[in-house]
Formats: structure tokens, sequence, C-alpha cells
């Protein structure tokens, strides 16, 4: 809604009366104001701009998968040391052996 903005929209439709395709337009106004004029690059740029949401997506998901994964083995199945592991063996049988004591 700027003056630019209304000018701009007028050239267009004398442009289009004239006769003059899209893309001279385009190019009209790129050679003008540069490609930041334009509301979606052209070209490879436009294919980098595109790419990059549908990759940090990916990764996301990627991430948020193996974290779960980290998480679902981790409670299934403890990792715990040998000796931990021995350690861990001995209290669950002297518990086993006073529950049976006390029944």
């Amino acid at each position: 809604m700027s003056e630019i903005a209304f000018q701009m929209r007028r050239e267009i439709t004398e442009k289009v009366v004239a006769g003059q395709s899209d893309r001279e337009i385009l190019d009209y106004y790129k050679q003008l104001y540069g490609e930041r004029v334009l509301m979606e690059p052209e070209g490879t740029k436009r294919i980098v701009l595109y790419s990059i949401p549908i990759l940090i997506t990916l990764a996301g998901l990627a991430l948020v998968l193996i974290f779960l994964n980290h998480c679902l083995t981790r409670t299934i199945r403890p990792e715990l040391s040998g000796t931990a592991n021995v350690a861990f063996n001995r209290r669950i049988a002297e518990a086993i052996r006073n529950a049976t004591d006390e029944s």
C-alpha cells in the first residue's frame, strides 16, 4: 500500500495493455530494482530456498527418532557394567531370600 506499489501496478497495467509478456515485465523490474523485487527467486536460488525447510524437517524427524530409540532401548534393557550387574544380582537374590524367609 505504498506509492511505489501503486505506481508499479499502473506501469504493469500499461505494459500488459501494450502487449508485453510476463517475462519482459519481470526482466524490466529485475533490471530496475534487482532480484529482490521478485516475490519468488528464480533458478538455483528457488531450489535451495524450497529445499531448506524440507531438509530441516527431515533432520528434526531423524533426531526425534534417534532420541525415542535411545529412550526405548534404555528402558527395555538397562545397560549395566559387569561389577554393577553382579552387585544388582546379589541385591535381587538377597531380597528374594528375605521375602521367602519372612513367609
